[in-house]
């Protein structure tokens, strides 16, 4: 499992700020949560991942609000990622953004990855939670990905739109929240909870960046990360950057290996002195994210097995039988989603 996950107070700030224009009392529900007020004294203090989950949940809960999630996208904005989020927007152009955006995110969030995926004319940015037991997960994604539209329209002008809205999880109750943000296409029960655009957008250059700023915003992200450095776990990095590639063509050691500017031996080797191997690491995080897609959604098993890389289901049951001792549609029904034949006719019909 994911260890050390942790991410920047910041976006607790907008957690207050919802709940205060429900009218609720923003300290009450901090307490619930299990947070010291103190903590939101400065956006840089670093907290557990899951403190903000639990944050979201009993904000979500309290404020009876089923789209809260998209309201925190919408007043946290892009500026909630900080420093990474403004040097992404002085890049020259929205790709370097994206890869900008997606290489360093760790700065910010360590219990999350954002996901681009370049695929030929349509391109797919994203946001994945990386441990499926993560509580208020929902409104987590749904406010990420705001955020995510709020990012783009700030990179590409007010033109630029979404061609389909996904999200990993079920379809709720009142779409309409979602429909006004993000446009007509939306989908739920996906494997990914991305926003999908022409790639053509990527060529665009970012109106009114200064390099020479992104160059000061980069070097301050570089020197905080070089402090923190002497804390991460390799596993845990690795982890983070096989939850990126999940999804997205074939995953092998010799591009994940890349990613750190090392040789696949050399990760082999430290790997193995942590006790870890690239193999089991893989297959750690595509039963974490089978755990995921099989509780929140409604993709058949055999759509979840394609999701996370195997040739044949057999052999995604085969690997999730080894961690979980019992085959992915028991799992899941054991978790009260059972998937009727109605949703498995209708799973690829909730643009709506």
């Amino acid at each position: 499992m994911v260890t050390a996950s942790t991410i920047r107070v910041a976006p607790a700030l907008a957690v207050v700020a919802v709940v205060r224009d429900f009218g609720l009392d923003p300290v009450a529900i901090l307490t619930e949560a299990g947070w010291s007020p103190s903590l939101l004294n400065d956006p840089e203090n670093i907290v557990p991942y899951a403190a903000v989950g639990r944050l979201f949940a009993v904000a979500a809960a309290r404020t009876e609000c089923d789209h809260f999630g998209l309201l925190f996208g919408l007043k946290a904005g892009p500026s909630v990622i900080g420093a990474l989020g403004f040097a992404s927007r002085h890049a020259p152009d929205v790709r370097s953004a994206l890869q900008l955006l997606a290489g360093r995110f760790a700065h910010h969030d360590r219990g999350g990855v954002v996901t681009f995926a370049v695929e030929d004319v349509v391109t797919t940015l994203g946001y994945r939670i990386l441990d499926p037991k993560m509580p208020g997960s929902g409104h987590i994604t749904a406010g990420s990905l705001a955020i995510g539209f709020q990012l783009m329209k700030m990179l590409c002008g007010t033109s630029w739109q979404p061609l389909e809205t996904s999200f990993a999880f079920h379809r709720p109750t009142d779409v309409k929240p979602y429909h006004n943000l993000f446009g007509d296409s939306v989908r739920f029960n996906a494997g990914e909870s991305v926003l999908s655009f022409a790639s053509h957008w990527l060529d665009c250059k970012v109106s009114g960046a200064d390099p020479e700023l992104q160059r000061v915003l980069l070097r301050a992200i570089g020197s905080s990360d070089t402090e923190t450095s002497k804390n991460r776990d390799l596993r845990d990095e690795v982890r983070g950057v096989l939850a990126g590639m999940i999804g997205h063509g074939n995953i092998n050691q010799i591009a994940v290996a890349s990613t750190f500017g090392l040789s696949s031996r050399t990760l082999h080797r430290r790997l193995a002195a942590l006790g870890a191997s690239f193999q089991g690491l893989l297959d750690d995080v595509r039963c974490e994210r089978a755990c995921q897609l099989l509780e929140n959604t409604a993709m058949p098993v055999a759509e979840v097995a394609v999701m996370l890389g195997y040739s044949e289901v057999s052999a995604f049951t085969r690997s999730f039988k080894r961690r979980l001792a019992c085959g992915p549609a028991s799992w899941r029904a054991s978790r009260g989603n059972e998937v009727s034949n109605a949703e498995r006719d209708t799973i690829h019909q909730h643009s709506i």
